[in-house]
């Protein structure tokens, strides 16, 4: 599934024979745990006999649908990669310095970004994945894969001017409700932003959408209200 690039929910079923056994931010410390190149993933516990949550997911599995056809603007893109590169910068360990010097999108379905750079064998496989994890926190696209391109920045500046004199930003698409926290555990769980090392302290966004967890746990409708 990660290496195509799909959509994921991690459906817990039986969920109505758990009761306050289990806790649900364990299950979903367990999966990630489990399933790191897919942490951005969201988890829903339900019951396939009693019809705990089963239309909720599908509602989720249609937001995710909507998140990985989003087309993000050329230019409020580069100002979220631009924080990113305030915080970190792809450096590398050999003499030869890299440079980043934009991004630009080039599909959807899964969203697909390339990232220009100087020195594209340079750029380590670790910082690849912090800037995708960085991508996902500052903009809508927060439960879904994305795709990474790197690439020399020769000729490229045209290509820029010419997307920018065409691209302009989407209105976000419409993110799932949750389920508020039960007494036993159960209802969303909020994975925690990643510390102020990998993030930042203060970064701001034009895409921002505020806290865009990792792991959503559901909770039985008996407990929480439903949707």
């Amino acid at each position: 599934v990660a290496a195509q690039f799909k959509p994921v929910i991690f459906g817990i079923n039986k969920w109505d024979l758990v009761g306050p056994r289990a806790n649900a931010a364990d299950y979903a410390a367990y999966i990630a745990q489990c399933f790191p190149q897919l942490e951005f993933a969201p988890v829903a516990c339900m019951s396939a006999t009693i019809g705990t949550n089963l239309a909720e997911t599908m509602r989720l599995a249609l937001a995710l649908h909507n998140q990985a056809g989003t087309r993000l603007g050329t230019a409020p893109l580069n100002q979220v990669v631009e924080g990113i590169l305030k915080l970190r910068g792809p450096g590398s360990r050999s003499a030869a310095p890299v440079k980043a010097y934009y991004a630009t999108q080039i599909g959807v379905h899964p969203p697909t970004f390339v990232l220009f750079v100087n020195q594209p064998k340079l750029v380590s496989a670790e910082y690849r994945r912090f800037f995708l994890r960085q991508l996902r926190q500052r903009t809508v696209l927060a439960q879904i894969p994305i795709r990474l391109l790197v690439r020399g920045h020769h000729g490229a500046r045209r290509s820029r001017q010419s997307q920018e004199s065409t691209d302009s930003p989407r209105a976000a698409p419409p993110q799932p409700k949750y389920i508020a926290p039960g007494p036993h555990g159960g209802g969303v769980v909020q994975s925690p932003r990643r510390p102020s090392a990998d993030r930042g302290p203060g970064v701001d966004s034009p895409l921002e959408t505020g806290d865009s967890p990792r792991a959503k746990i559901f909770a039985s409708r008996e407990e929480t209200g439903g949707l």
